[in-house]
């Protein structure tokens, strides 16, 4: 198994090129777990959309987590609101603007 190097400016970018390179070898299996425990199609979207955004904005690529395992683990869709309820919610959080 060969492990890939890049040059990275902020721990954003390093998880934003790992979660892309994750998506395009991984999806279709990234999927099929998120529509194992959603109720459509849709909702397993959501759910993996969901799981690539907790991924680039909290995976630490310095801390020997293996990167797959995470994203697989919230893509399941039955992990997001024990994960929320941890962290509050998205507008505790300041992810949410206020008009």
């Amino acid at each position: 198994m060969s492990v890939q190097v890049f040059e990275v400016s902020s721990p954003i970018e390093a998880s934003s090129t790992i979660a892309a390179g994750l998506f395009a070898r991984h999806r279709r299996n990234l999927l099929l777990i998120a529509r194992l425990h959603s109720g459509s199609a849709d909702d397993a979207e959501e759910a993996l959309q969901d799981a690539l955004i907790l991924f680039i904005e909290n995976y630490d690529p310095t801390s020997g987590a293996p990167p797959l395992a995470w994203l697989t683990l919230y893509a399941d869709p039955r992990v997001m609101p024990t994960y929320l309820s941890r962290v509050g919610s998205e507008a505790d959080r300041g992810l949410v603007r206020s008009a």
